[in-house]
């Protein structure tokens, strides 16, 4: 009768074998799952660092603009173009078209006639002065 028993039972080497590829088997899917999770966050990684180089060259090229915006050159610009202003002892000269349908300036008002051209700057407003164009 004993030896019923002991072949029903699994034999010693059998059952190392199975817990040895079970364990093997569970460490293969961890090990998988954890390669899997490490190369999705390398490319995370590799996109944030892409998008931080971008986001600083953007930063460089609005540094860039905010330091030209601020230097005097530029108010100096916005001045005479928008605001037609001129520095001291300078001559503001406006151009002013010839409409056939307005009226005439009269003589006796020197600023007669003058209207802003606000939309051309003034190098513009020579060329077309002198070259006949509208």
């Amino acid at each position: 009768m004993t030896r019923k028993k002991r072949q029903g039972i699994i034999s010693l080497p059998k059952l190392v074998a199975v817990v040895t590829f079970t364990l093997v088997a569970v460490l293969m899917v961890d090990f998988g799952r954890k390669a899997l999770d490490n190369y999705q966050i390398q490319r995370q990684v590799e996109w944030l660092r892409e998008r931080t180089a971008s986001e600083q060259q953007t930063n460089d090229s609005l540094q860039e603009e905010l330091d030209y915006v601020s230097s005097d050159a530029y108010v100096e610009q916005i001045a005479r173009e928008r605001l037609k202003l001129v520095q001291p002892g300078e001559v503001a000269v406006v151009v002013v078209p010839q409409d056939a349908e307005a009226p005439s300036a009269s003589s006796d008002s020197p600023a007669a006639g003058i209207r802003e051209e606000g939309a051309l700057p003034y190098w513009q407003q020579w060329a077309n002065l002198l070259l006949g164009s509208e």
